[in-house]
């Protein structure tokens, strides 16, 4: 038995209904995720502009987590085109999508910042120019301190705050309270006219790349009283005090002064046992005697 058989048939032709990609992913800027549906394939792939390539067949999303650093200004941002192919033997089809990257937080300036001031006077907040333009970056990071009463300002915000955002290029200023005047006197000698310095250690953070400790010191008090008084005599301050043991009831008293010199508190101290002083409305009394090595 002879016959003829005719056979007939419709090529299925792959599709691919949509591709999209979502950057940052999650707020990640080293990650991306691209979404996608396709049908009627035997294979669909991903390929990109850097040369990898991803089999996503049967899958309707791709999450990429190892995207490039970028590098401001010089490497940033870096375009990235992702192809996505899908088909069988015969036919395909492909649509494409392309991200912008920036992940730079790094300010690549940070040696020209200043972070010490000197000469400081104490008790008043005060604010200082940190930087007029920060470089290095392609997105924004933060700076703030562990210190509570320390405030930033950034060209951006254009207002103080504990932590403010900065953003490429912006300028950045910091505002403080210095230390009290020192009154430690350790290797401070007699007749010197001031103390030390105090010097305040501010932590600073910025974003994960930066942490610092700056530095501002108070300048160092007055420590030296010019008793710049004259003598009287016919009062007593005390009957124990006898500048002339052969005539007991002579004494000797100065006049008042206002103590207007030093900066700091100061013990009052004499090469003369015989001597008292008054001050304000309390009574009499000895003061200490000078060594001879020291204050």
């Amino acid at each position: 038995m002879t016959g003829t058989f005719i056979a007939a048939w419709t090529e299925v032709e792959p599709f691919l209904s949509s591709f999209s990609a979502s950057y940052p992913h999650n707020n990640n800027r080293y990650s991306v995720q691209l979404g996608f549906s396709y049908g009627d394939n035997t294979y669909a792939t991903i390929t990109d502009s850097l040369g990898n390539s991803y089999d996503v067949n049967g899958s309707t999303s791709l999450t990429i987590n190892n995207l490039p650093q970028t590098t401001a200004p010089s490497n940033s941002p870096i375009g990235i085109t992702y192809t996505l192919t899908v088909g069988h033997p015969t036919r395909s089809v492909s649509s494409q999508v392309s991200i912008s990257i920036t992940n730079d937080k790094t300010i690549s300036n940070t040696s020209s910042f200043t972070t010490s001031w000197t000469d400081l006077e104490p008790g008043s907040p005060v604010e200082k120019d940190v930087i007029s333009a920060i470089q290095g970056t392609d997105i924004a990071t933060s700076i703030t301190s562990s210190d509570s009463d320390v405030f930033f300002w950034t060209s951006s915000t254009g207002s103080w705050g504990g932590t403010r955002v900065i953003q490429p290029g912006d300028g950045i200023r910091i505002k403080f309270t210095p230390s009290p005047y020192s009154t430690d006197l350790s290797g401070v000698s007699p007749g010197d006219t001031f103390g030390n310095t105090n010097t305040r250690t501010i932590p600073i953070t910025i974003g994960s790349s930066y942490a610092a400790n700056w530095t501002a010191t108070t300048k160092a008090p007055i420590i030296k009283e010019v008793f710049d008084f004259a003598g009287e005599t016919g009062d007593y301050p005390n009957p124990d005090i006898d500048f002339d043991p052969s005539t007991p009831d002579v004494y000797q008293l100065s006049n008042q002064i206002v103590v207007n010199d030093i900066q700091i508190p100061m013990e009052i101290k004499c090469d003369d046992s015989n001597l008292q002083v008054k001050i304000n409305s309390n009574p009499w009394q000895d003061i200490g005697e000078i060594p001879e090595n020291g204050i």
